[in-house]
């Protein structure tokens, strides 16, 4: 019976089913449409070619590991180009070598629970794949298991995952993001194969997770204010009117990227700036460093003298609670940072509250970007309400951290 409904399957090439009762021009998918497939596989598998609800599908039954197979060789060989839908029952513990390899139109890959294996050249060149839902029971990818998988867009790999073969996904051309578990034991030679596009995937994913909810949840005080869930403090309220205001202080200059009350606000314009910041000399002493900190001057591909010094400006949500501060870890508290800033502009600042004595001086002078610190003098009360807004930036889930 198999036999002669494989030979049916041979003949999609000149768009002929033969019946018994007679011939039926018809096109090679409405052949697919009309035909179930089934076949024995391994010693305890059964595979099934059909019309399922993705289109035509291959779904693997049964229990145990699918047989290795060198390319073109698996049972399905004479429609494997057809197949747009992948599936595996429960019992099913690996995917084969080549199983899937040359699926040009397959796009859906249904992989379930207890699948622990794919093996090497699995979905190779399975042009069409966009996308791979992983069961948590992978622990093993084999070499070029998804070579040529140009659509792949992103992969997030299972956090069982131990072994990711050699070249796994070499020609990922399209690939926007991966995220690699900390339980892999080994990662293969090549496995992008192209490294301007690994780092590139790398650094999209990078992004993506940056631009999550987990990573930016926008559920601090301030946000919740924003939304109408959250009422303001006097010193709160204060705070914010000085922070937003470059005529009271200089902190809107660079630590704002949107505007006031705008949703979504970073509290960082992502530029470089030298604000004069002191060495941090017990650190320096601990390390043994005595070289200049000369800061984005010294990345080698940077030659312009007027950025030594210069450091990104960092955002300032959850600022309240990641001390130390500054690039250098120099100051231990946040209203030492104020009044840091407020030196500049307040003749009577000039002692720095953390060690008693005089400012230090600045590590690079040359670069120190007035125009920017320039504002007017806080009263002590002012930078109490500064730092009282800054504590409103705090993401809900570090609230605790907070100083009562």
């Amino acid at each position: 019976m198999i036999k002669r409904i494989w030979k049916v399957i041979v003949l999609f090439g000149s768009m002929l089913l033969i019946c018994g009762c007679g011939k039926e021009k018809l096109s090679e998918e409405d052949i697919l449409q009309k035909i179930n497939t089934t076949g024995e596989y391994g010693e305890n598998l059964e595979w099934q070619l059909y019309d399922g609800a993705f289109g035509i599908t291959l779904a693997i039954g049964g229990s145990g590991q699918m047989d290795d197979y060198s390319e073109g060789t698996v049972p399905w060989k004479s429609g494997k180009k057809y197949i747009l839908d992948f599936a595996t029952g429960e019992g099913v513990s690996s995917i084969g070598e080549n199983a899937l390899s040359g699926c040009e139109k397959l796009k859906w890959v249904r992989l379930s629970e207890g699948v622990v294996t794919i093996g090497n050249n699995a979905f190779d060149k399975c042009m069409d794949i966009w996308d791979i839902d992983f069961p948590r029971s992978i622990q093993s990818i084999g070499d070029e298991a998804f070579n040529d998988c140009y659509k792949l867009r992103q992969i997030e790999l299972p956090e069982n995952l131990i072994y990711l073969g050699s070249g796994a996904f070499d020609n990922c051309t399209a690939l926007e993001e991966i995220l690699i578990p900390s339980s892999v034991e080994y990662i293969g030679e090549d496995v992008f194969k192209d490294d301007e596009k690994a780092y590139d995937a790398m650094t999209s994913a990078i992004a993506s997770f940056e631009r999550s909810n987990e990573f930016s949840s926008f559920d601090s005080k301030y946000d919740r204010y924003l939304k109408g869930e959250y009422d303001l403090t006097p010193l709160e309220d204060l705070g914010k009117s000085i922070f937003f205001s470059n005529n009271n202080n200089s902190c809107a200059t660079c630590h704002v990227l949107k505007g006031e009350d705008k949703e979504g606000e970073t509290f960082t314009n992502y530029e470089y700036h030298n604000i004069g910041t002191p060495a941090n000399k017990t650190l320096r002493a601990k390390n043994g460093v005595k070289e200049i900190d000369k800061g984005l001057l010294a990345n080698p591909n940077v030659k312009d003298v007027a950025q030594n010094g210069k450091h990104k400006v960092p955002t300032l949500r959850n600022v309240a609670v990641t001390a130390p501060y500054m690039h250098n870890g120099v100051f231990k508290d946040l209203k030492t940072v104020i009044e840091f800033y407020d030196k500049y502009n307040n003749k009577d600042r000039n002692i720095n509250p953390e060690t008693k004595k005089p400012w230090d001086d600045a590590e690079v002078k040359e670069t120190i970007a007035l125009k920017e610190l320039k504002a007017n003098a806080l009263t002590d009360r002012k930078v109490e309400a500064l730092v009282a807004f800054m504590k409103l930036l705090t993401d809900k889930k570090y609230e605790h951290l907070l100083e009562k």
